[in-house]
């Protein structure tokens, strides 16, 4: 895993479980899914009438979608949050594991000197 990556991963862990569901499950995967959701089945339905389809999205359909979605957004996040706190604790163990090499290594070092 390249350094940008644990990076990204490790300011995602340090948003904190409920805001990291609730941003990255409900909110951007949620709503957002439910928005192309329900813009697909208008343009299915009527067309590529822009009209219809402005009208379509203002509706209790989509309001109805954006809960649907936004609950199992909240099961998405969950379900990312725990991998992401997998791959946060292994790149933080990982981290301590070379400090602590550093520091053996130094020792060494250090002895040889003497």
């Amino acid at each position: 895993m390249d350094q940008e990556r644990k990076e990204h991963i490790l300011k995602s862990y340090s948003l904190g479980r409920k805001r990291y569901i609730f941003v990255h499950g409900v909110f951007n995967w949620g709503l957002s899914t439910a928005l192309i959701y329900r813009a697909f089945i208008l343009v299915a339905t009527h067309g590529w009438s822009l009209g219809e389809v402005a009208r379509g999205i203002f509706t209790w359909e989509t309001l109805k979608a954006i809960g649907l979605f936004g609950w199992v957004g909240l099961l998405f996040g969950h379900f990312m949050w725990k991998w992401i706190e997998k791959q946060a604790n292994a790149i933080q163990s990982e981290a301590a594991s070379g400090i602590k090499k550093e520091a053996r290594g130094l020792k060494g070092k250090n002895k040889k000197k003497q």
